[in-house]
C-alpha cells in the first residue's frame, strides 16, 4: 500500500504559483511570498517536508486578484521518474565540454574573458518560440507544438524502455523528438505527416539529433504499418481550430483515430491525444 496523505512525513512536496492581477492594480506580495505562505500552511496540516527538487507532490496556485485556487498536480517528478525507469539517459558525460548555449550568463562570460561586458540582447518571441531551449529545433510549420506541452504527454504516456512511439501527423516533429531526446535512445520514435512541408521540417530537425528518429511520408488514415505493433500513440490532432477545419474533423479524426487503435499493441497499447 502507498503512503497516506494524512501525516505522512516520507512525502515531500513544493508549491508552484502562478500570479496575475486583471482588476487590482498589483498586489502586495510576490509569488516567493505566497509560495512561502502556502507552504507553511501545508507543513503545518500534514507535516510534510518542503523540497524544491526531490518532491512526490506539487501544489500549484493560481491567484487572480482577491481568489486563490489550490490544486495537486498530477503529473509526476520527472526527474526522479527518469531516474527509476531510464537510468542509463541520467548518466552525464563529465568530459563533455559542451557551452551552456542557453544559459543567459554564457555570452556574458565569454565576453569578459575577452575584455567585453556587452550581454547578448533578449530574444525575439519567435527566436523563443523556435528554439524553446530544444537544440533539435530550427524548423516550425504554422501549427508547431510546444515542446513543454510534447513533454506533458510523454509523461501522462508513462513510456518505458524499449517502447515504439509513433506521432501520425507529427507536424514539424516535436513530439518524438522530444521523446528521442529525453529518453536517451531507450525508445523507438517513428513520426509521420501527409504534408510534405512538414516532413521536410521533421527530418530537418532530426538530422543533428544522435538518437533514431524515422519521419515518413504517409497518410495517417492509411498507415503503412502492422497491426499491434506500436506501444505508445501520442499526438496532436488538427481539431480546426489552428489548423484544418470542423468540417474536415469530422471525417478525419474519427479515421485517424480507428487506425491508431489498429496499430497499437492489443492489451498494453496506449495512445494519447493533445486537444
Amino acid at each position: 500500500m502507498g503512503p497516506t496523505l494524512d501525516g505522512d512525513c516520507s512525502i515531500t512536496f513544493r508549491v508552484s504559483c502562478d500570479r496575475a492581477c486583471t482588476n487590482l492594480k498589483r498586489h502586495e506580495f510576490t509569488s516567493v511570498d505566497a509560495e512561502a505562505a502556502i507552504g507553511e500552511g501545508v507543513h503545518y496540516l500534514f507535516g510534510w517536508p518542503a523540497s524544491m527538487r526531490s518532491y512526490d507532490l506539487e501544489v500549484v496556485a493560481w491567484i487572480r486578484d482577491a481568489e486563490v485556487l489550490l490544486a495537486i498536480a498530477l503529473l509526476p517528478n520527472w526527474n526522479q521518474r527518469k531516474q527509476e525507469v531510464f537510468p542509463f539517459s541520467c548518466i552525464q558525460d563529465s568530459s563533455s565540454t559542451v557551452p551552456d548555449l542557453f544559459n543567459p550568463s554564457f555570452e556574458i562570460r565569454a565576453n569578459a574573458e575577452q575584455g567585453e561586458t556587452k550581454a547578448r540582447p533578449r530574444p525575439s518571441r519567435i527566436d523563443s518560440q523556435l528554439y524553446a531551449k530544444r537544440l533539435y529545433r530550427k524548423v516550425l510549420v504554422e501549427t508547431s507544438l510546444k515542446p513543454s506541452t510534447a513533454f506533458s504527454l510523454l509523461q501522462l504516456a508513462e513510456v518505458q524502455p524499449g517502447h515504439l512511439i509513433l506521432d501520425p501527423m507529427c507536424g514539424c516533429g516535436t513530439i518524438p523528438l522530444e521523446a528521442a531526446e529525453n529518453f536517451s535512445g531507450q525508445v523507438m520514435c517513428l513520426a509521420g505527416d501527409t504534408a510534405q512541408k512538414a516532413v521536410a521540417a521533421a527530418k530537418r530537425n532530426s538530422q543533428d539529433l544522435k538518437e533514431s528518429c524515422d519521419v515518413l511520408h504517409w497518410d495517417a488514415t492509411h498507415l503503412p504499418l502492422r497491426t499491434g505493433c506500436v506501444d505508445r500513440v501520442i499526438c496532436d490532432m488538427p481539431f480546426g481550430v489552428r489548423c484544418g477545419s470542423t468540417r474536415v474533423r469530422q471525417w478525419l479524426c474519427p479515421k485517424v483515430l480507428k487506425e491508431m487503435i489498429r496499430v497499437l499493441a492489443p492489451e498494453t497499447g496506449w495512445y494519447h491525444v493533445g486537444y
